[in-house]
């Protein structure tokens, strides 16, 4: 294994619900990054010993050291999460990473379980994030304006995704981060629709990097009614990332492990699942009948010519693997 100054530090959160969907997410990690080696750290309230056991195999597969890190669920008593939202608690464990890590870490890339890593993470870790709390990438949503008056500060900074983060741990542990954050949120969770998102767009709106999309290519960037949003730098990135994106990313409601995903990558994450240690585990159900008669409805109008596909790549792009 490579000297623990040459590996490359993953954070993670999970509950028992997502193990599958992040061990899958870890495994395409893994997958299309050989020869490097890896420190996952897992944050989580508990798992099932058939849970831990299921990622601990990761071990024995691939060149990583896997850490488990328990959060105690009382030092975020200021947060909350709205009934029937599909966020849980743990999206607010990142918050808490520059104080149950251990402090010789520090530097992390954070990855969310609904995404699946397609290339090289090297030259995201090595981004120069030194004089920032953390580095991410633009939200596919930024140029709406509720985001900046809700948060109330200046636009121009711009509104970023945090489902994929570089997050300076020593600056947070030297700039008191974990407390602004915590210190936010207890004065002002009326505000909050995205949650740990937007107290980290809050909080270090002048303090964060943008990076390239590629490492955090979203949804809204396969969209045609979206796309005609972006303009410049931002148009150019997409266009130059859209058919090999390194870290994709299945934000929203809609995600590949539900069995009649239609987003073009879903067999990306397929592919990733067939090689993964949770090959057996089964896709999960979400559309009624009606729903797919009206899939099946539209893609019949856009074969006629009736209507614009929905996204600006060919549905169910094949892994190139495949």
């Amino acid at each position: 294994m490579l000297e623990k100054q040459d590996r490359i530090n993953i954070l993670c959160a999970s509950d028992d619900n997502y193990v599958p969907w992040c061990g899958i997410m870890l495994t395409s990690l893994f997958e299309s990054n050989p020869g490097e080696c890896f420190g996952v750290y897992f944050l989580t309230a508990g798992l099932t010993p058939e849970n831990t056991s299921a990622l601990q195999k990761l071990e024995e597969k691939y060149p990583v050291k896997l850490s488990f890190v328990h959060v105690d669920e009382s030092m975020l008593e200021s947060c909350s999460i709205r009934e029937g939202s599909y966020f849980s608690l743990a999206t607010y464990y990142r918050l808490l990473a520059p104080r149950v890590l251990p402090p010789d870490v520090e530097k992390v890339i954070y990855l969310d379980c609904d995404i699946v890593v397609n290339g090289p993470v090297r030259p995201l870790w090595e981004s120069d994030i030194e004089a920032k709390a953390f580095g991410a990438i633009m939200d596919e949503s930024f140029y709406q304006d509720d985001f900046y008056r809700r948060l109330q500060y200046p636009k121009e900074e711009g509104y970023v995704n945090a489902g994929v983060l570089l997050i300076n741990l020593k600056y947070w542990r030297e700039k008191a981060g974990m407390e602004r954050c915590m210190s936010f949120l207890s004065r002002n969770q009326e505000v909050l629709t995205f949650y740990d998102q937007d107290v980290l767009n809050k909080v270090f709106f002048a303090e964060k990097e943008i990076l390239n999309l590629t490492y955090n290519f979203q949804n809204g960037f396969l969209l045609w009614w979206q796309y005609g949003y972006y303009q410049g730098e931002m148009k150019k990135e997409i266009d130059a990332y859209t058919m090999n994106p390194v870290i994709i990313h299945f934000d929203g409601s809609s995600k590949p492990w539900h069995k009649d995903c239609h987003h073009p990558y879903a067999s990306f994450f397929r592919y990733y699942k067939e090689h993964s240690l949770w090959r057996e585990t089964p896709l999960v159900g979400r559309y009624s009948l009606k729903d797919r008669l009206k899939w099946i409805g539209y893609n019949l109008y856009v074969l006629l010519g009736l209507r614009k596909a929905m996204f600006r790549i060919p549905n169910q792009k094949k892994h190139p693997k495949q």
